[in-house]
Formats: structure tokens, C-alpha cells, sequence
């Protein structure tokens, strides 16, 4: 919760300086007619960027239990997203709110600032990441072990009838799809840095490879819950974009 009330001031914060900040004024307008720093595709992709991290930090606290592959990762998957959405590294708030600022953020006074310096404490005032990601992986390479019958199995089955459905619709098409070839993609890169780690689930490999599970993990709460709200009519126009554009990343990330 904190980290999401966090993000979304940010996200505010640099929705509206970039509205307000003109650049190059007269030279070219944006779609809207506007001479403002929101024009730029840069500035565009970092507010996208943002507004993903707040809907998966917004999935992820409607999920209940059956919303996990498992109630032992529950509470590792929801540490490391917090983590990933409101700490220093690059795409998470702060640093894009930053680099939507520009030069303005570095202030040591501004609220930017301020906001970065507790972004880079969240991690050592919550559960260690490190086992976090390590009980992720863990839990992960059991289920692979079990094939069919494994609690990650059986997670993806049950999300598969609506699936289905969206896919037959067309809107959510192109994101399951990317979704499902990342999934296949992660099983086999998971199965080889296993290897490579000697079996284990709590080698090296298994910091990497917890953060490509979670990747994966929000792409599917994000486009189920995106489905859920089009099924019960309500509005998800931005939703259904952000889950295509949380999926077009996956190719980059899960490899």
C-alpha cells in the first residue's frame, strides 16, 4: 500500500510536469496541439511505465489466495513487486519520475529527491529480497519437478478457460499470445540455469530467474483481472494497453 500511495503522487507529479514544461515551443506540436515535454515518445513510454507499475501494485491487492500459484509465494511475489515498482533502479517510480524531471529532480530539496532516498531504503526495511527471490524460484522449480500436478500448473490451468474467452474476443489477443511464449520461454531457460546451477533452486540462477517469474506472473494477474473488468462491463480500454504493453516487454526480459 505504501509503495503504491507513493507511486501514484510521483506518477501525478510527472503527469503534470510534463504537461507543463514546454520545450522547442512553435517548432513542433504534439497530437493535442501542445508545445509541451509530453509529446515526446520518451516521456510517453516513462508514464506508461508508471501507470503499469500502479495497476500491477492495484491487481496484486485484489488478488486473493487462489490468485497465487501458491499461498507459500504469496507474500515473496508481493515483496519483490513492491519492491521492483517503488525503489531506485531503472523503471521503477522514482527513477522515471526523475528522468521525466530532468535536471529539476536532483534538487536536494524537492520532493523528487526526498522521495528517491526512501525508494532506495524500502528494500532493507521489508523482508530480505534476496530470500524473497530465492523462495520464488524454489517454489517455481517444485512445481516444475511435478509437472502437471504442480501448484504453477495448475495456477496456469485455472486462468486458461478465460484465456479463451479473451483470446475468441481479439482485444486481449496479442498479449496472451506474447504471454504464453514467455511462459514457454521461461520454462526452458529456467530448466538450463538450473542445470548449470547444479539442480539447486537457491544458486545463483535464482535471483535471475525470480525476476522473471514475477514478469510473468503480473503479465497474467494483469490481463485476468483486465478480463474480469470487461466481462462485468466496466471500462478497461487503459488497462487492456498497458497489459500489450507490459507484454511486449516480456520478450526482453524472459529470455
Amino acid at each position: 500500500a505504501g509503495a503504491r500511495g507513493a507511486g501514484v503522487a510521483l506518477r501525478e507529479r510527472a503527469k503534470a510536469h510534463a504537461r507543463a514544461r514546454v520545450q522547442f515551443p512553435g517548432q513542433f506540436a504534439g497530437a493535442d496541439g501542445g508545445d509541451s515535454i509530453a509529446k515526446f515518445g520518451a516521456v510517453k513510454r516513462l508514464v506508461a511505465r508508471m501507470e503499469l507499475r500502479r495497476l500491477e501494485l492495484e491487481t496484486l491487492a485484489l488478488l486473493g489466495e487462489d490468485g497465487f500459484p501458491s499461498p507459500e509465494v504469496a507474500a515473496p511475489l508481493v515483496r519483490l513487486a513492491a519492491s521492483r515498482a517503488f525503489g531506485p533502479d531503472e523503471g521503477t517510480f522514482a527513477w522515471d519520475a526523475g528522468q521525466v524531471f530532468g535536471g529539476a529532480a536532483a534538487s536536494e530539496d524537492g520532493v523528487l529527491a526526498r522521495f528517491y532516498r526512501d525508494a532506495s531504503m524500502l528494500r532493507y526495511l521489508a523482508a530480505d529480497e534476496d530470500s524473497a527471490r530465492r523462495r520464488i524460484a524454489a517454489a517455481y522449480v517444485e512445481s516444475r519437478r511435478a509437472g502437471a500436478a504442480g501448484a504453477w500448473a495448475r495456477y496456469e490451468a485455472a486462468g486458461e478457460p478465460a484465456f479463451e474467452v479473451a483470446h475468441r474476443r481479439g482485444l486481449l489477443a496479442e498479449p496472451i499470445r506474447r504471454l504464453r511464449e514467455a511462459e514457454g520461454t521461461l520454462a526452458t531457460w529456467a530448466d538450463a540455469r538450473l542445470e548449470a546451477d547444479g539442480g539447486g533452486a537457491c544458486g545463483p540462477g535464482s535471483i535471475d530467474l525470480a525476476g522473471a517469474i514475477l514478469d510473468v506472473f503480473l503479465v497474467r494477474a494483469v490481463l485476468l483481472e483486465t478480463h474480469r473488468r470487461l466481462e462485468a462491463g466496466r471500462p478497461a480500454q487503459l488497462e487492456a494497453e498497458l497489459a500489450l504493453f507490459a507484454a511486449e516487454g516480456l520478450a526482453g526480459r524472459v529470455r
